[in-house]
């Protein structure tokens, strides 16, 4: 079996709880990079990332505007 394209790879995703930056996240994950996901709305990046991924870690004081 070959390896995946993105195999020991780290993205940061921003945008991606919805459109766009969610479907480059999932297909990132789906060639195997490790996906960090960031989006101004906490709630809409726990759900993209629960669709796909094992384990989502929010950190709402993180975020600033």
């Amino acid at each position: 079996m070959t390896r995946p394209l993105l195999a020991d790879k780290v993205a940061v995703v921003t945008g991606a709880g919805q459109g766009i930056g969610r479907e480059i996240a999932r297909t990132l994950h789906c060639h195997g990079a490790q996906v960090t996901l960031a989006d101004l709305d906490g709630s809409a990046a726990r759900d993209a990332g629960s669709e796909t991924y094992k384990i989502v870690v929010s950190h709402q004081p993180a975020v600033r505007q």
